[in-house]
Formats: structure tokens, sequence, C-alpha cells
């Protein structure tokens, strides 16, 4: 039998790390209740519920804003690498009130990651109410939830339900006390499980891994370019610095270079605005399409190859004049 995996997810200090420690028994994962994620990358864990194998698989905070957008997409093709059999459960952790942030970033996930489907294959945790084993406030706090958005609703509604649980951290004089919960609200979610065998493995999470690699790559072009056209620029204020310098050049001579840097620069106009009109694309992760950006590419190139003939008919005709 193939281990199930579980994926946690959720905003940093929401007790994502906190609930991998209580299902594996252990301290492995970094807790912390603050704003800054202590988990920078992917940690996993295997551990057994009777004779099941499980992998319980935390992943940063998803307000975690000091990530750059290689790290993200390195950690996501890691995270494919290890949900490349399937996914038994999601597990989207909440602590507070749910945010349109982080609504907004399962969505994103649910974009590129998972697929339509994903709500069914998600279940909610709730693991800061003290209430647990209430039943009826369980309900209640349910249909609260379900109020505060239509987003957030249709969630809850499509989704495998939510867990509630309570993670009182381990110290002080109610320690023992805190252990205990722990263990309810691990057997709660251990129940939870035991009714879920479905496998998900949406073809997002398949294609992932040669997704990133390509997005990678043109965005490794993407700078190379910004380089090219920054010495394109570099070059035209040399150009201009000679210019000042020069005196033999006639009327005409001063003419057509004058027109010749004036089309330049409208150009590079132009580049700069392609680039920036690209830049805002590569914010939508893996929408950037392949020939698109290749034909983006090789008109900077044909600029670039006509710019340095140009600079190159111009430098020969200053040194005519010169000598």
């Amino acid at each position: 039998m193939k281990t199930r995996n579980i994926l946690l997810i959720g905003a940093t200090g929401n007790g994502k790390s906190t609930l991998a420690n209580v299902l594996t028994n252990s301290e492995e994962f970094k807790e912390g209740s603050g704003l800054i994620s202590t988990t920078r990358k992917i940690q996993s864990k295997e551990f057994k519920i009777g004779e099941v194998d499980y992998r319980i698989i935390d992943t940063p905070g998803l307000n975690d804003t000091k990530l750059s957008d290689r790290e993200i997409l390195e950690l996501l093709g890691e995270t494919s690498e290890l949900l490349k059999d399937g996914i038994t459960q999601i597990f989207f952790v909440v602590k507070n009130k749910i945010t349109k942030t982080e609504i907004n970033n399962y969505n994103l996930l649910k974009e590129f990651l998972f697929d339509e489907e994903v709500y069914k294959h998600t279940t909610i945790i709730k693991s800061a109410f003290p209430n647990f084993k209430n039943e009826e406030a369980c309900r209640e706090k349910t249909e609260e939830m379900k109020q505060e958005s239509p987003q957030l609703k249709e969630m809850v509604e499509s989704s495998g339900g939510i867990v509630f649980v309570e993670f009182t951290p381990l110290e002080g004089v109610y320690k023992e006390i805190a252990e205990k919960i722990r263990l309810e609200s691990k057997d709660k979610i251990i129940e939870h499980l035991s009714r879920i065998s479905a496998n998900y493995q949406p073809d997002n999470l398949i294609t992932l891994p040669e997704r990133v690699k390509k997005y990678l790559s043109q965005e490794e072009e993407f700078e190379k370019t910004k380089q090219e056209l920054a010495e394109l620029a570099e070059n035209l204020k040399k150009l201009e610095v000679r210019e000042r310098n020069l005196t033999n050049l006639t009327f005409d001579q001063k003419k057509e270079l004058e027109q010749s840097k004036k089309q330049l620069k409208l150009e590079q106009e132009q580049k700069e605005r392609e680039l920036a009109e690209l830049n805002q694309s590569k914010d939508k992760i893996f929408e950037i399409e392949r020939q698109i950006f290749r034909s983006e590419v090789r008109d900077i190139t044909r600029e670039r190859d006509k710019y340095q003939r140009w600079y190159r008919e111009e430098r020969d005709k200053w040194r005519c004049q010169i000598l």
C-alpha cells in the first residue's frame, strides 16, 4: 500500500507545524506563534495510524512575503515531487478569522498546483477553538464562518468539512493539561482521516515540475534581455559624449545623427514598455506562453542587431572624419 500524503497549507502562525508535531508525535517541526514564518522550506515526516502509512508535508506560510518568486517556485516544484503519487487530503489550517489574502492564496494554489476538484479533497482545520469537544458549538461556528464571505461559504460547503481542535502551547504550569488537549485534538483528526481513502492526483500537479523549469528559464531570459537593454542605454550615452567631442561633422551628418539618435530612443522606449508588460505578466505564474516570449526576444534581438550595425557604421564614419 502506498504512503498517503497529507499536505498542510495556511498562513504563518496558524498552527501547521504544531499540527504536524501532534500527528507525528514528534518535535521535528519548529513551532511559532508570531507573524514571521519559522518554516522556510518544505518539511515532511512519515507516520503510521493503525496499518496505514502517512506522510505529512508542512509548507511555508501562505503569507510569507520574505520568499522570492524563485524560492516559491522551487518550493512548489519540491512539493509536487513529494506529491507525485497523489494526495489523500489537504489540511487548510486556520486560526482566527480567515482573511481575504488567505483565500486568494489558496485559490492561487488551486489554479496552478491543483484544479477545480481541490475543495473536495480539502479539510479546514480550525486550530484555536477551546470548545472543540462541544458538537453544538462546532456547528454554530461553522455557520458563523460561512457568513464571513461568499468565497469561504463555497469552500466550507464544497470541502471535506471543518475539524475543530485546540493546540494550547506546551509551556508553563498548564503543560500537562495542554498535552491532554492536544491528544484529544489528535484523536478528532485521526477519526476524520479514517473516513478518507480517495487519492487526489490532478494533472497540474503532474506537470508542475516541467512548468516550473520552463518559467525559471524564461525568467533568466527576461533578466538577460534587461541587461542587453541596459547596455544599449550605456552605449547611447557614450555616443552622446563622443558627439559632443567631435567638431568636424557636417550639418547633414549632424542632422542624420540626431535623427538616428531620436529613432533609437523611440525604439528603446518601446522596448522598455514591452519589458514592463512582460514583467506584469510574470506576476501571473506560468501564464507566459513560450511562443509569445520567444517572439518578444526575437524582436529585441533584431533591434539589438540593428543598433549594433548602426553603431559600427557611425563609428567608422567618425573615424574617417577624425583621420
